[in-house]
């Protein structure tokens, strides 16, 4: 298993006052100047609060809110152009939009930084992230995760954006956070036990597709005549294997383990 130290070797680098994990070192992704994304930063925010490294987790907040959106949330994606690393607004890869994992894991992250170093300021920011979760990127009508805000942004303008409304990225399940979520966001506690238990209920549907594997799709589509979500048939998002256990749902195995 790789230590913090080889991985923040190996991935963490350094812009300006803040800290942030390269996902593109080969230039194979578009764009090709892309350098980061927000799961990369949540990933950089859990990282550093469960090694205990308090210096770097500040300076991974500090390029986490560097990127925050007019909706609370961490734009997408950046590139590095010119010495500058920035949320490309002509960007086809719609960056400033949100991931929801990214700020699942930053949430979390937050609060379990409060928690730990006994530090209401990461305990408040990590409710303030709670809160635009909650408000962007859960589905009024399912209550479980979408895969951004701009599936309520954008939801109304018909064909295109009303489709991606329904559905839904089981990666993006992590029943830890909401846990958390429930306990310190006291607020909006009876919501997140209310996700949580709309997740497991999703999680159990679609467990029982495939009992002798327990694998998930990649991407689960709302089916209002069944009432239920269903995988994905053909592409939805990225690929036409978008209803199979791929990259995106192998990542979910990770999340229960937690408990």
């Amino acid at each position: 298993m790789i230590s913090y130290d080889d991985w923040r070797q190996r991935y963490v680098r350094q812009h300006q006052e803040g800290l942030y994990v390269a996902y593109n070192d080969g230039g194979h992704l578009k764009p090709k100047d892309s350098v980061t994304v927000s799961e990369a930063s949540g990933y950089g925010l859990l990282a550093s609060v469960l090694a205990d490294r308090k210096s770097d987790f500040r300076r991974f907040l500090t390029y986490y809110n560097d990127q925050e959106n007019e909706h609370g949330l961490a734009c997408w994606q950046q590139v590095l152009r010119n010495e500058k690393i920035f949320t490309d607004p002509k960007s086809g890869y719609n960056s400033a939009n949100s991931a929801t994992d990214g700020d699942l894991d930053a949430a979390y992250a937050l609060l379990l930084a409060g928690q730990k170093w006994q530090d209401p300021s990461y305990t408040a920011r990590g409710i303030k992230v709670c809160a635009a979760i909650w408000e962007w990127s859960i589905n009024d009508e399912t209550l479980v995760t979408n895969l951004g805000d701009w599936c309520k942004s954008q939801k109304g303008a018909g064909g295109h954006a009303d489709k991606f409304y329904w559905v839904s990225r089981p990666s993006d399940y992590m029943l830890t956070h909401f846990k958390l979520f429930s306990e310190i966001d006291t607020e909006r506690s009876s919501n997140w036990v209310s996700v949580m238990n709309a997740t497991v209920a999703v999680l159990e549907q679609q467990l029982a597709l495939h009992p002798d594997t327990g694998l998930l799709a990649d991407f689960l589509v709302f089916d209002h005549s069944q009432k239920r979500y269903q995988p994905s048939k053909g592409k939805i998002l990225e690929r036409n294997s978008d209803g199979d256990f791929g990259y995106n749902a192998c990542r979910f195995a990770d999340r229960p383990a937690w408990q």
